[in-house]
């Protein structure tokens, strides 16, 4: 995961959340309605706390759980044999910071994994992805 600062003052990341889940949101026909509130896990350390400065960026990685593991690689296999109907994995969160003159700020993201492409799609939702 890569975290740049697009601002023109040093950020203190003083939180953060990401949230791998499969819950399916709602559909409607085919298009899918996604809850009202992100259903982010419990978690508000997953990247630590660090300063970046204006025009940096910093990658981070994140574990995953067994049960992540088994869920990509079922994908990789139905996306290999040409298959469909597997569920949809999101990967969501949020990063809490203070910018130079102490105020605190919030910058949340959503993305979905495309089968089809081997790749997370951003989620088009102001409630999933935003900046303070």
């Amino acid at each position: 995961m890569s975290i740049a600062n697009a601002g023109e003052s040093e950020a203190h990341v003083t939180e953060g959340n990401l949230t791998i889940t499969k819950t399916a949101p709602f559909t409607d026909g085919f298009v899918e309605i996604m809850p009202t509130f992100p259903p982010y896990s419990e978690q508000r350390d997953s990247l630590g706390n660090f300063a970046i400065e204006p025009g940096e960026h910093h990658e981070r990685s994140v574990r995953l759980d067994s049960d992540t593991t088994t869920r990509f690689r079922i994908l990789g296999h139905v996306r290999a044999g040409g298959g469909g109907a597997a569920q949809n994995v999101y990967f969501l969160g949020f990063l809490q910071y203070r910018d130079k003159i102490n105020i605190s700020r919030r910058t949340a993201f959503c993305f979905r994994y495309d089968v089809k492409s081997a790749r997370f799609e951003r989620v088009d939702n102001p409630d999933y992805n935003y900046a303070d």
